[in-house]
């Protein structure tokens, strides 16, 4: 080969090479570039979630991290940490059906992960779902009987639903598989409501009618066994009524009574649920004679339903009417009530009454009472309600209110405050418009109330102190003042 032709090879060859180089330099980048975006979105995803986590420490944050962990699953909606962190913090949040969803979901992709299942229980519980957070937990000690937060799971459920002699060996099986500070808290709490127990109370009512009553009560009582309570309960009361000469000789020789009141109180409660309180005793008036009173109410709490009441009772309707003449004359009522209160969500509750009651004196009453509660805030204890109630007679009467209808609707705010670890304030304002019918001439109005209460708690003691007024204003004006004083001691 001569040298023209050994320069020109040497000139093609080069060529090639820089031919070559140039599309490989345009393919490499092609080929490698459908790689690139996996791992670059793995590497996001991992620093969102990072970033994510770092919101935990704070409340007030929780919205960002589950606005992140969201963003997470719409990429990537089998990402377990993202998932199982997005739950919990809706769960710490208050919004207890989201996070049950996204547990269903978890638990649809990781059957059998331990962990999921144990925290799905415990939101359960939270919810209200007793039963069901129950039996999910009681699952879990079948497999793992030695699960101590599941046993801890099956105490604390047992407890908030008033099963205490299950609760409190449940505690025990708990704190003998391992000792936590909590749950022994809540042991010694659980303990303490078993104790025996001295209450003293005070009472004032008057209204602007000249009514007033005041009494006083001591009730002394102890639990039998776990699920038994047994105890007396004594009062003396005080009413007047002061009217004029011609109204004393016409309705009755007096215008004030005292009495005595002795009473005996049960309850049980059973295996199944359900709580019963009964109240038996007679009252005994200077003036006025004497009066048998019972009282019985049964509740049960239902998963689906909620918590059930059922009441039975026959007593003065004095007690009930604030009437003296009903009291002189001693008009007794035996009345029927069934009561329903079920949470709607984390957020909303409400509850219901209705009654029926036949007074001795052939008179009828119906009456019914309805609430809308709201919890607007996660970390403060207040709800406002929107209440309803409704009620009407059969017949007319001189010796207490009595009207053809008489319906109200109103707007109730109430804030629970801590002062300090022994001392709480509380207070409530309603404000509302009242639609009454008597003699077929129908009047309506407004009302007001308000009552605030301190308590104060220090073991073995708890006390009361609460005062309220009322206001409502229809064809005339009618308001009334409520005080009361309570003292308890513990043994």
């Amino acid at each position: 080969m001569n040298g023209h032709t050994r320069r020109a090879s040497r000139c093609f060859a080069l060529s090639w090479l820089a031919w070559s180089a140039s599309v490989l330099a345009l393919v490499m980048p092609l080929a490698t570039g459908f790689a690139a975006p996996e791992a670059q979105q793995a590497e996001t995803t991992e620093a969102k979630l990072s970033r994510a986590n770092s919101f935990l420490g704070s409340q007030q944050e929780y919205p960002e991290a589950v606005r992140l962990y969201r963003e997470i699953l719409a990429v990537a909606p089998g990402h377990r940490e993202a998932r199982l962190r997005l739950a919990q913090v809706l769960s710490w949040s208050g919004e207890l059906e989201a996070s049950l969803r996204e547990y269903a979901e978890l638990r649809r992709r990781f059957p059998g992960d331990a962990e999921i299942r144990i925290n799905q229980a415990e939101v359960l519980s939270w919810s209200g779902q007793t039963k069901s957070a129950l039996e999910a937990f009681e699952r879990i000690l079948e497999q793992e009987p030695g699960n101590a937060r599941a046993a801890r799971g099956v105490a604390r459920v047992l407890s908030w639903s008033g099963r205490k002699p299950q609760a409190e060996r449940a505690y025990q099986r708990a704190l003998a598989l391992e000792e936590d500070k909590e749950a022994r808290s809540e042991w010694i709490e659980l303990r303490k409501t078993l104790r025996p127990s001295l209450e003293l109370e005070a009472n004032s009512f008057s209204d602007s009618s000249d009514f007033d009553r005041r009494d006083a009560w001591a009730e002394y009582s102890g639990f039998q066994d776990m699920a038994t309570r047994v105890g007396i309960r004594m009062g003396w009361i005080q009413v007047s009524h002061p009217q004029d000469q011609v109204a004393l000789a016409v309705r009755s020789p007096f215008d004030d009574d005292s009495g005595m009141d002795l009473g005996f109180v049960f309850d049980r409660s059973f295996d199944s649920g359900p709580k019963l309180t009964a109240e038996i005793g007679g009252r005994r008036w200077e003036e006025a004679g004497t009066s048998p009173y019972a009282r019985f109410h049964l509740v049960h709490t239902f998963e689906k339903l909620g918590s059930v009441g059922a009441h039975l009772v026959h007593e003065e309707y004095g007690d009930v009417s604030n009437s003296f003449e009903a009291i002189q004359e001693q008009i007794r009522q035996t009345a029927l009530a069934a009561t329903l209160y079920r949470r709607l969500g984390a957020k909303l509750g409400a509850f219901g009454r209705l009654e029926v009651a036949s007074l001795d004196d052939g008179n009828s009453r119906q009456s019914f009472y309805g609430a809308l509660t709201f919890y607007p805030f996660s970390k403060l204890d207040a709800d406002l309600s929107l209440g309803t109630n409704f009620m009407s007679f059969s017949d007319d009467s001189d010796s207490y209110y009595a009207p053809e209808s008489d319906f109200g609707l109103d707007l109730l705010w109430q804030h629970r405050m801590p002062m300090s670890p022994a001392l709480e304030f509380r207070y409530k304002a309603a404000l509302g418009l009242q639609s009454t019918k008597v003699r077929s001439a129908s009047e309506s109005g407004t009302l007001w109330n308000a009552e605030a209460q301190i308590k104060w708690e220090r073991d073995p003691w708890t006390a009361r102190l609460r005062f309220g007024v009322s206001y409502s204003q229809r064809s005339s004006r009618y308001s009334t003042r409520r005080g009361l004083f309570e003292l308890i001691r513990e043994f």
